[in-house]
Formats: C-alpha cells, sequence, structure tokens
C-alpha cells in the first residue's frame, strides 16, 4: 500500500542530488570569466582587464546555463486564492505563491535540516541564552530597498503573536529580549537556553517571515492581512498582477541575489529562470487536466488521486509527488453542539476512515495513519489508536451522542467544492454522521468562502488536509500551543500546552516520546481536531518542466522549461 508513497520520494531525492550537481559546477565557470593582469612599466603600476578566451567545453556550458531562462510557467492552484500573505492566512495555496516573494532568516533544505537562508552569520553563546543573528549582504526588497533589522524587528513581533514556534520562543524569552544591534545584526536573549532557535525561524509553515518595516507594523497583534500594497518581498520574485478569483502573476525580481550553496527546497541558491510564473484558478477538475494534456497549462498543483494512473501512461507528462499529506476535520469548540466533548468523541469513534479516504482515489496513494505526528516519521506511535481510531462503531458513537445530550441540533460542515484532494471528504462524512442520527448541514462553498470563515463562528466541522512540514512536530502544532486560534477552533487545553513544553525541553528521545503519546491521547480524547489518513499529493506538470522536486511544497525557483 506505501510502496508508490515511498517510491516516489526515492526518484524526487535521487532527481534533487542530480541536479544540484549541475548548479555548482555552472558558479565556479561564472566566477573565471574575467581575470586581472598587472603590469610593471618604469615602476608605474597599470591594471588592465584580460577576457578569457573560452574553451569549446566551457562556452557550451555557458550556453546550456543560458538556455534556462526565460519562458512562462503556468499552473492550476489548488484552491480559490484569497490571501498572499504567509503571517495571515493558514491556506496552502497562499504558501504556494508567497514562498517565491518572501524569505525566512533560516530555511529548511530538502532534507528538513534548517539553513541559513537571509543570514550570513550566527552565534549561541556558551551558556545557550544568547543567540546573534548578522544579516547577509546584498538582500534587497523588490523596491529597492534594504532589508535591515527594522523590518526583521517587527516582523519578529508579528511572528511571536501569530505562530505556535512563535509563542514558544517568546515565552523562553527574556522581557526585552530581542534587540536590534545595528542595522545587520539582532540578537534573542533567553532566560531558558533553547537549542531549537534556529529551526522555529525557519519552519515554513508560520515562520519569521520578513516584511517590510512599514507594512506590518499595522498589523502586530492583529489577524490582518498586511494589504496587497505591502506585498513586497525580497525573494527571487516579486507580485506582477493579481486579478483576484482569477489568477496571480509574479515576474523575476531582477535585483534579487542568490546565495552562492547549491539550492535545495527553501535553502541555498533560488535562481529565477523563467520570466514569469502564474498561477490560475480553474475550480473544475476536469478542466484542469485536460488543459494540461494539450500545454494549454504547465502544471495541475494538487491533481485528483484519480488521474495519477491515466496520467502516468502519457509520454508528455510527468508526475512529481509528496507522501507527507494527511487527511483532517477542523472542529469548533464555539459553536454548539460540538463544544461539547461526548460530542466531538461521537464524532470521532463514528468514523469509517477508510471510506473516507477511499474517496480521494486509488488505494496504492494513501493508507490509514493513526500517529498525529504522521507515520514513517521518529514521532510515529498507535497509542490509543485501538480505542478510538477508525472505529466506525455506531452503537457507541449513538451512546455517546445520548451522554451529550444531543437532541438534533444541526452539524454544520464546511467542504470546499472547488478542491480535489478534500472535496471528496464532505459527502462521505455526511452520509457517516446521518447514519448515527445527527442532523448534517454542508451548504457548496469554495475554498477561499472556507478559509475566510474558519476564524468565525456559525459553523462545526470543516474538511482540510496538512503536511507534516505545517503539523509534524510537537513544536510547530497550533493545536498545541493557546487554543487553535493559528487555525480555527477556538479551543484551550493546559495539559496539551504544558505537554508541549516539556517535549520542547527534553534531551532524551525516549522522554520526548512519552511527551508525544500523552499529546496523541490528548488528541483522542480532548479532540482539538480528528486526523483521517495519510496520502500522497501528485503534481502532474508537461515533460518539459524541470528540476520540478516536491520536498513539500512545489517551488518554480531552479526550474526552467525545455521546449
Amino acid at each position: 500500500m506505501r510502496r508508490l508513497f515511498l517510491l516516489g520520494l526515492i526518484a524526487i531525492a535521487a532527481l534533487s542530488v542530480v541536479l544540484t550537481s549541475c548548479t555548482k559546477e555552472v558558479e565556479v565557470i561564472k566566477e573565471v570569466e574575467v581575470i586581472k593582469e598587472v603590469e610593471v612599466v618604469k615602476e608605474v603600476e597599470v591594471v588592465k582587464e584580460v577576457k578569457v578566451v573560452a574553451t569549446a567545453a566551457l562556452d557550451a556550458r555557458q550556453q546550456v546555463e543560458a538556455a534556462k531562462y526565460g519562458g512562462d510557467i503556468k499552473i492550476t492552484a489548488q484552491g480559490s486564492i484569497k490571501s498572499l500573505d504567509p503571517g495571515f492566512a493558514p491556506a496552502y495555496v497562499t504558501y504556494a505563491v508567497a514562498m517565491h516573494i518572501w524569505e525566512t532568516p533560516f530555511a529548511l533544505d530538502k532534507d528538513y535540516n534548517n539553513t541559513p537562508q537571509m543570514i550570513d552569520t550566527w552565534e549561541m553563546s556558551s551558556d545557550g541564552l544568547t543567540w546573534t543573528f548578522n544579516l547577509r549582504d546584498n538582500i534587497a526588497f523588490s523596491d529597492g530597498s534594504t532589508v535591515t533589522t527594522a523590518d526583521v524587528m517587527p516582523s519578529y513581533e508579528r511572528w511571536i503573536a501569530d505562530s505556535g514556534a512563535g509563542k514558544f520562543v517568546a515565552a523562553l524569552m527574556k522581557d526585552g529580549g530581542v534587540t536590534a544591534t545595528d542595522s545587520n545584526t539582532w540578537q534573542f536573549k533567553m532566560d531558558t537556553a533553547m537549542g531549537g532557535v534556529p529551526g522555529a525561524m525557519g519552519w515554513a509553515y508560520r515562520g519569521l517571515w520578513v516584511f517590510q518595516e512599514a507594512g506590518v507594523k499595522a498589523v502586530i497583534g492583529k489577524r490582518e492581512d498586511i494589504g496587497q500594497d505591502n506585498y513586497i518581498g525580497s525573494g527571487p520574485y516579486k507580485l506582477a498582477k493579481w486579478n483576484v478569483g482569477d489568477s496571480v502573476v509574479l515576474e523575476r525580481n531582477e535585483d534579487y541575489v542568490p546565495r552562492k550553496e547549491p539550492g535545495t527546497y527553501l535553502a541555498g541558491a533560488k535562481i529565477a529562470y523563467v520570466d514569469t510564473i502564474s498561477w490560475l484558478e480553474i475550480p473544475d477538475e476536469e478542466t484542469k487536466i485536460a488543459g494540461l494534456k494539450t500545454g494549454e497549462w504547465d502544471v495541475v498543483d494538487g491533481a485528483g488521486l484519480d488521474h495519477f494512473g491515466p496520467l502516468s501512461t502519457n509520454p508528455d507528462i510527468n508526475i512529481s509527488m509528496y507522501g507527507f499529506h494527511k487527511s483532517f476535520l477542523g472542529i469548533s469548540h464555539q459553536e454548539p453542539p460540538t463544544g461539547n466533548v461526548k460530542i466531538r468523541q461521537a464524532i470521532l469513534v463514528s468514523l469509517d476512515v477508510e471510506e473516507l479516504m477511499s474517496g480521494l482515489g486509488p488505494s496504492d496513494l494513501w493508507f490509514l495513519c493513526p500517529a498525529i505526528y504522521y507515520c514513517n516519521t521518529p514521532l510515529e506511535t498507535n497509542i490509543g489508536a485501538s480505542e478510538w481510531y477508525n472505529q466506525n462503531d455506531i452503537p457507541r458513537a449513538k451512546k455517546l451522542l445520548e451522554e451529550g445530550g444531543y437532541n438534533g441540533e444541526p452539524i454544520r460542515i464546511m467542504n470546499p467544492s472547488d478542491y480535489a484532494t478534500i472535496q471528496p471528504l464532505g459527502p462521505v462524512l455526511k452520509s457517516q454522521l446521518e447514519a448515527i442520527g445527527m442532523n448534517v448541514e454542508m451548504p457548496a462553498m469554495d475554498w477561499a468562502t472556507l478559509i475566510s470563515k474558519i476564524y468565525e463562528k456559525g459553523w462545526n466541522l470543516f474538511t482540510s488536509w496538512g503536511t507534516h512540514n505545517s503539523f509534524g512536530h510537537p513544536l510547530h502544532d497550533l493545536n498545541a500551543t493557546e487554543g487553535g486560534t493559528g487555525y480555527g477552533g477556538g479551543f484551550t487545553f493546559p495539559k496539551m500546552i504544558e505537554a508541549r513544553e516539556k517535549f520542547a525541553m527534553a534531551t532524551d528521545p525516549q522522554e520526548q516520546m512519552g511527551y508525544v503519546e500523552e499529546l496523541q491521547m490528548l488528541y483522542f480524547t480532548q479532540i482539538p481536531r480528528i486526523y483521517l489518513g495519510q496520502f500522497s499529493s501528485i503534481y502532474p506538470h508537461r515533460s518539459y518542466v524541470k528540476n520540478l522536486t516536491v520536498p513539500s511544497y512545489p517551488l518554480y525557483f531552479n526550474v526552467w522549461l525545455e521546449k
């Protein structure tokens, strides 16, 4: 069942290694284009430039690199795009675009190691209580202004207000412990030593995204978008045009200076080969696939899993995969009757997870997974599964409804009609809840509407998925922080907060796993969210799209077209 999932990851890793080697070789070539020669005539030093005569091999390599530049890549977005602000919107479609515009001080490589991105040098004091960070040279926003610590400081304030990892770092910080020592350097001074500070800042989902000072100051502590006028980042692309509800177009940021290290996921050199990147909102799945086959667009981001088999046999199409997606149900604790733990437990034990996941597509692309922090990871555990996961226990569910005083109140499900890897969950979920006697409403809506409502009342459940990169670790688990405000729900479980903090401070892996098990049991009994199965998302693309790897999100820097 997991064979395709594992083969996909192996193939992606192998391709990344090959292409990384090519990138490194090209950079060395660029460094020898011009040399200096010094002549001494009558004790007067004369400096003149002498151009190297390229060998045939060198010239050929330069031509190959130059040929990668140019062209326009078109992608069909997974769903409707409501915001491009990664500090505001928790939606994948936001991050899919935003990671080309903005950057974080540290960034994940393809192996999920945190490496410096906006940072040049950094150090931790011997007692682990003081961190010093220095920005690298040549970082500028796309409007030409220089990135300084004046931008980092308010971006930090927003990060600790809205991010689970940011809140955790702030809780261990001394009062007034974040200071800019000059325009290029800042420090974190901690009350308690924490070795994972770079990792907290560099996590892609809710990481420390650095925005311009003027734009970010107005939204610190507020759940607001910074606004389109402030969509100005320091990344390899910049916003060219956004027709809301139709398309987003980015163009190359000509002033961007890549790092020298080879590019790998969000780390290292980000080479903007293509001139423009466009995300098109095409709600109909069959239209997306038809347009891919004819070359009307180049990539379908997160195609429905049912298309995997037929597209695999098309010689003009390649398929990249990412195996660490997990379907889930968001739950409101503010709206009756799901504010009652017995009602939530009734919903959980009623579920036939295999039937829910079967709606997504072929079984080779998904599997049942009770582990809260994902299967096939070091934090995988089955604790609590035999009692709570995939029970499909109708009598027990009805008994829990009775104990919770359920009296036919409507259960409102938000299920997006325009999202191929989410939409199939809704009808199956509705049927299963009706089977235990619940009164279910599921109004039609698109993904942008769903996202706009998750911080409000008026719903009980919503269907979605998360990636390991977003929710696969207690430190970044928004549900185990202050109470679900990072992704709707409105709950607070002190025992979860305490277990997460103890996990972060523990140094022994066995001790850490004890806290992981405690957190998993709290997920099953208190139910801040219901996780379903794990699946491989697929990214079919025209074969002329080169180097499209997916360590977590598909990214289009370091990608080129060979038409």
